[in-house]
Parts: C-alpha cells; structure tokens; sequence
C-alpha cells in the first residue's frame, strides 16, 4: 500500500515538472523570436541606413554640381554698338569703332526729343560730350527719380540720386532691335532647345530715361520690382555721356558681373559706341557713385512672348546632353538606391519669379539661365517634370540653404501647389 502512494506521488510530481518545462520551452522559443525580430529589424534598419547613407551621398553631390551650375550659367549680358561719324579725309580707317563702321556694323546717331509740342527740344548723342545746352535742357526737365519700397514709391537721396523722364515725355530714335541687340539677348538669356514645345521669343519695352550726375549719383543695392507677369529681365543701354565711375554691378549666386561704361571727352575708341547690358529681373544690382560727368541711359522692361516657330531647317543649338549637369543627374538616377520608392524630386530653383495665384505666365518657357538648363536636363532624361509654387511668400521673407530634398509620399500637388 506504501509503494502504490509512493508511485502516485511521484507521478503526481512529474506532471507539474513536465509543464514547467514546456512553459520555460514555450517562453525561451518566444524570446528567440522576439529576438530574431529585433535582429531582423536591426539588420533591416542598417540595411535602411545603408541605402539613405547611399541616398544622401548622391543627393550631395547633385546639389554641389546644381550649385557649381548656378554659379556658371549666364544671369547678364553686354555689349558695344559702334555709332557713325561724319566721314572725313582719312584715308583709311584709325580705330575699332570706324573698322566696324566701316563694315556697316555702326548706327545712327541717338536721337532724345523731349519738350511740350511745338517747343521741343532734340539731343543727338553722336559722341562723349560732356556738356551741351541741348544736353542741360534735357536734365532740367527731369525729375527725381523714386523706387519701390514696401509697395510704396518713394524719395530717398541716400539710397538713390537721379533724375529721370518718363517714357511719355520723350521720344528716341533708338531701336534695340534694329542694333542687334535683342538677337544677342534672346540667344543668351532666352535660349531655346530641341525640347522646348513652343518657341519664345524676347520684347523689349521702353521704360524711362535715367541720369545719374556727379558727385554721388547713385543707386544702392537692389531688385527690381516685376511690372508683369511676363517680364524677365531689363535692358540698360549707355548713351555717349563723358563720366567717370557709375558701373552698373549685377550679382546673383554669389556671382557679380560689373559693366564700366565711363568715357572721357571727344571721340576715341569707345567714346562713339552705345554700351548695353541686360539681366534678368530678380537679379540685384548697384549702380556705383558718379564721380565725375554724367550717366546718361535709356532702360527697357524685357518680356518673354510666344515666337511663331522655327525657321525652315533651323535647329536650337542648345543641346542639354552637352551640360555638365546632365551627367550629374544622370548618374544620380543610375544608382541602385536613389529614390527606390519613387518619390518626387523637388528642387529650388535659382531665380525667383513673378506669377499669381491662377497664373504662372509662361513656366516653364520663361525659366532663367540655371532654372531653364536644369529643366531641359531632366525633360531629356526623360523625368516629368512640373514647375509650381511651394508656397506664397513676400519678396524678402524667405531664404533656405537647401537647394535639393525629397518629397515624402503625402505630398500632394492640389491647386496649382504642394501640400
């Protein structure tokens, strides 16, 4: 009988042991799982690294070849234009200017009429003359010129000295188209290529006459206000004036371009030559001190319009292929790792642009210089491609130093924006 309770007690004791150990069993085989799931993610999670890490590397190196591009391209152009003088007994040409003239190269002199009907008054800028009664009358009829502060026009000698006409108190004789210079402008700032739907082309709109006189005329730092939707750039053409100091300096990523356009007395070189320059309209720029003479210009208002299509057997001769940034972006594409998940790419533009909330004039047809090249690199990579605002912001309050980043999937393009 002693045994037989014996038996039953051990068995009744093995039972409960058997379980225990199947719980301690069950408990260890969930804590492998639990860390092979935590060593899963773990690997996956470095993987994840690996791949951002990876990701990141090419995002830096397109943003340091978009920003070496920015730098490069072109944001202002210039150039001379011979003007004809009276023949005389030379046997042959002296300077530049009459070698040119010579070969049919030179304008007109500048003709100024300004003045009420019936009593007005004509300036004729053949050459760097300094004074003239013609040239005096001209300025007394100016008035102060003003600029754009906070949405106000405003006076302010400190911040710029000149006098100015406006272009309906006078007429001029001057055409940039008949100089060439419109061809010179379309070509640089407003280049075309075989991506392009539709042809643009550049009209140029005269604005205001503008005299900055020693000492001190000047204009300080600054951008100028859009006056359409449409427009892209502005025009400054030098007229003949003997002056000294007055350079015109545009700047934009970090780049400046200066344009001396001083000239002494007479008729020597470049003293008989209209001088211009042209830049797009949110690049700043200076007009430096005059320090002796006068600066006497014409500025035009640049905007882009619809061309009627290419000539017959005519080709654009910018091909995007031929960029440096072409192989950047290429490259980034071909990397195993970047953007796996499709996202978007969005990228800040160089340039700023005038636009509204229902309209965005002709993007991406007037994009500028790095804008326009960046756009025709992705189109020929074969990329869709939107140009729209991020967000709506007055000029001045926003600056960021990222010019590339990523989209993330909840993004949403609505309304002519992302959200």
């Amino acid at each position: 009988m002693a045994d037989n309770e014996q038996v039953s007690a051990a068995a009744m004791t093995t039972k409960p042991r058997k379980k225990a150990d199947r719980a301690v069993a069950k408990a260890q085989a969930k804590a492998e799982r639990a860390a092979e799931k935590v060593k899963a993610k773990a690997e996956k999670e470095r993987v994840k690294s690996l791949a951002k890490m990876a990701e990141d590397k090419v995002i830096k190196e397109l943003i340091a070849s978009l920003e070496v591009h920015a730098r490069s391209a072109t944001f202002a152009c210039g150039g001379v234009v011979p003007i004809k003088q009276k023949p005389t007994h030379s046997a042959a040409p002296t300077t530049d200017t009459d070698t040119q003239a010579a070969k049919g190269n030179a304008i007109d002199p500048v003709q100024i009429r300004f003045g009420t009907s019936g009593s007005g008054v004509t300036v004729t800028f053949a050459h760097a003359e300094a004074t003239s009664p013609e040239l005096q009358a001209l300025i007394q009829a100016c008035v102060p010129a003003s600029f754009g502060r906070g949405g106000e026009e405003v006076l302010d000698g400190d911040y710029r000295k000149a006098v100015k006409l406006d272009k309906t108190a006078f007429a001029t004789s001057f055409c940039p188209y008949e100089a060439g210079i419109i061809d010179v402008i379309s070509q640089l700032l407003a280049p075309q290529t075989v991506h392009d739907k539709h042809m643009c082309s550049i009209k140029a709109e005269l604005y205001k006459l503008n005299v900055y006189s020693a000492p001190s005329g000047k204009f300080k730092a600054h951008v100028d206000t859009p006056r359409s939707k449409d427009q892209i750039g502005s025009l400054v053409i030098a007229l003949p004036v003997a002056h000294e100091g007055g350079e015109l300096g545009v700047r934009s990523a970090g780049k400046e371009v200066l344009f001396d356009w001083s000239a002494g007395e007479g008729c020597d070189d470049d003293r008989c030559t209209i001088k211009w320059a042209a830049f797009y309209s949110d690049c700043e720029h200076e007009v430096y001190e005059v320090t002796s003479g006068r600066r006497v210009t014409l500025t035009y208002n640049l905007y882009l319009t619809r061309g009627l299509g290419r000539l017959a057997g005519s080709t654009p001769g910018l091909q995007p292929e031929q960029l440096p940034l072409y192989a950047s972006l290429e490259g980034a594409l071909d990397s195993p790792g970047f953007m796996r998940n499709g996202r978007v790419l969005a990228l800040w533009l160089t340039h700023s642009y005038a636009h509204t909330n229902k309209h965005v004039n002709f993007l991406p047809g007037s994009l500028k210089g790095a804008d326009m090249s960046l756009y025709n690199t992705a189109q020929a990579l074969g990329l869709k491609c939107l140009v729209v605002p991020i967000m709506t912001l007055e000029y001045g309050g926003y600056h960021d130093d990222r010019p590339c980043y990523l989209l993330h999937r909840n993004f949403k393009f609505q309304r002519g924006v992302w959200r």
